[in-house]
């Protein structure tokens, strides 16, 4: 699903100018931004999109067998929940550690090669939707790839050439969560500001009229002197009878 997602969009790379008005350069500015989540999660973590798809160039559960990632999902979730950081500790709190590691085992199984274990149970995967109550911020995801590292080194059947296409996978699905989620805000604040926006213009003008109503009549005479709007184009008031 990454993988297509990363081809339908690409990174717009504008044409500079020396002498270029200001709409055109927030124009160019927001399209130098136009930059696929894919893509955006493998500039941030530092890797490339052929490295964190290197995975699906050779069925590793055929490869490694699902015993394999039975145990890397054990030793994973032993140091996640032996860790002592309470706010880390916090986004696998809603589970028991058994279910974390099956949910985890079936997922690894189903992704690599294996048979669709994790659907059959719980649906698709949909991995930004499931993460979305939890933080998914950048120290996260740094902290879940020190215990996923050490749980890759733990589990000997691991080869060398399965690590490292593991780890650039794990990686670059950390960040494209920590991406999905800044974009959900983001979006998430700008229908906030919108529906203020819409709520502020569509208000009546009640304190105004209620203001005019509550005026003597003398007031209201004066009011009619200068009307609303710009004073260079206020007319006068017609004289009062005998000061013509």
């Amino acid at each position: 699903m990454l993988r297509v997602a990363a081809r339908q969009l690409a990174v717009a790379r504008p044409a500079t100018s020396l002498a270029r008005p200001r709409s055109s350069r927030r124009q160019a500015c927001s399209a130098t931004m136009m930059v696929s989540p894919p893509e955006l999660a493998a500039r941030r973590a530092g890797i490339s999109l052929h490295e964190a798809f290197a995975v699906d160039q050779v069925n590793l559960v055929e490869r490694l067998g699902q015993e394999v990632f039975l145990s890397l999902s054990r030793e994973f979730y032993d140091r996640v929940y032996a860790d002592p950081d309470p706010s880390f500790h916090a986004v696998f709190a809603h589970s028991p550690k058994e279910t974390a590691i099956r949910n985890n085992f079936e997922f690894l199984v189903q992704r690599f090669g294996g048979p669709p274990l994790y659907s059959q149970r719980k649906g698709h995967p949909a991995l930004p939707r499931r993460h979305a109550p939890h933080d998914c911020s950048e120290a996260t995801a740094e902290r879940w790839m020190m215990h996923m590292d050490a749980a890759l080194a733990a589990v000997p059947e691991v080869d060398a050439d399965s690590r490292q296409r593991l780890h650039a996978y794990f990686r670059h699905t950390c960040f494209f969560l920590v991406v999905a989620q800044e974009m959900r805000q983001s979006m998430e604040r700008s229908a906030a500001a919108q529906q203020q926006r819409a709520a502020a213009a569509a208000a009546p003008a009640a304190p105004a009229a209620a203001a005019a109503a509550a005026a003597g009549p003398g007031q209201q005479q004066r009011q009619q002197v200068v009307p609303s709007g710009c004073p260079m184009h206020a007319q006068a008031a017609p004289p009062a009878a005998g000061q013509a």
